[in-house]
């Protein structure tokens, strides 16, 4: 049986939800997997990513140990991806859950999506990506000895979300290393009190609260110094009725909310003058998930 499994991207954090929320994006990678023949054969990646230590190969092999499987003689994986690597969509998070998942399919699907969830936690250390990747839409996880708990919030239809796609990647391994081994007191609760308002504001389409909401104290004063641009373009698109601007996850990508129809265009012409190329691209929320299909 051959299948193909679809994953979304993903923004984490949204500014104050640092490691907590994260929303999943029309933007997806598709990987076919099929059993048979010898050997591992990996397509539609660069030559570093075609072998053992392919995330995809890594979870799928991990998902069989869990289920009880041998291996196969022979497995191959074409992966077709349109989520930017090393830009703070979730890339490596779809590689994770899409292994983890035909694995699943190929193999009874005895585990459930909330199973899945918590060997991607294990693989990716955390489930702000995983776990808006395969349930869809703005999820917050949080982690409990080996249990991982996810909760679904409403995100509404009717705001613009509009990411700034730089042709530089972040490492997720410097921006964490920029952060403060001990965050202030003050500067916590800053951020504390603005996620219920980003979480209101995301489901009510509120331009005040999410102008306030869409602070934060705890990473991005911090992350932001990888990201020349942040400040700039932060400021542009705020002129231009964007109710704030975030990193999504560690950087390099940004997001925006609000903006009204010539948004983007307004913002294409505003980024069009710096030194790093930005793609200015609006997106959608997913809000199906990961899915397999048969082929």
């Amino acid at each position: 049986m051959k299948i193909m499994v679809k994953v979304p991207a993903t923004s984490a954090n949204l500014g104050p939800g640092f490691d907590t929320l994260g929303c999943a994006w029309d933007i997806n990678c598709r990987l076919t997997f099929e059993e048979g023949g010898e050997g591992l054969r990996i397509s539609g990646c660069s030559e570093e990513y075609r072998d053992e230590k392919n995330l995809a190969y890594v979870a799928y092999s991990y998902a069989m140990g869990y289920l009880g499987e041998y291996m196969p003689s022979g497995l191959s994986i074409d992966i077709e991806s349109d989520i930017p690597e090393s830009r703070g969509l979730g890339s490596s998070a779809a590689m994770t859950v899409a292994g983890l998942i035909a694995a699943n399919a190929l193999h009874g699907g005895r585990l459930s999506k909330d199973e899945i969830l918590r060997l991607a936690t294990k693989l990716e250390g955390h489930p702000d990506n995983a776990a808006p990747a395969i349930f869809g839409g703005l999820v917050a996880s949080s982690k409990s000895g080996d249990r991982v708990w996810h909760a679904g919030y409403d995100i509404s239809a009717y705001l613009n979300y509009t990411l700034f796609i730089p042709d530089f990647p972040v490492s997720t391994w410097k921006a964490r290393a920029l952060m403060p081994p001990e965050i202030p007191t003050d500067n916590a609760v800053y951020s504390l009190s603005r996620l219920p308002m980003l979480l209101k504001g995301l489901e009510n389409a509120s331009p005040e609260l999410l102008s306030v909401g869409l602070d934060d104290r705890i990473h991005q004063p911090y992350r932001k110094q990888l990201i020349a641009d942040f400040d700039t373009i932060r400021e542009k698109a705020i002129e231009n009725g964007a109710y704030g601007l975030v990193i999504s996850g560690s950087g390099s990508v940004l997001l925006s909310i609000g903006g009204g129809p010539d948004y983007g265009k307004k913002m294409a012409e505003a980024v069009s003058g710096l030194e790093a190329k930005w793609e200015v691209k609006r997106v959608q929320v997913d809000r199906t998930g990961a899915s397999v299909t048969e082929l």
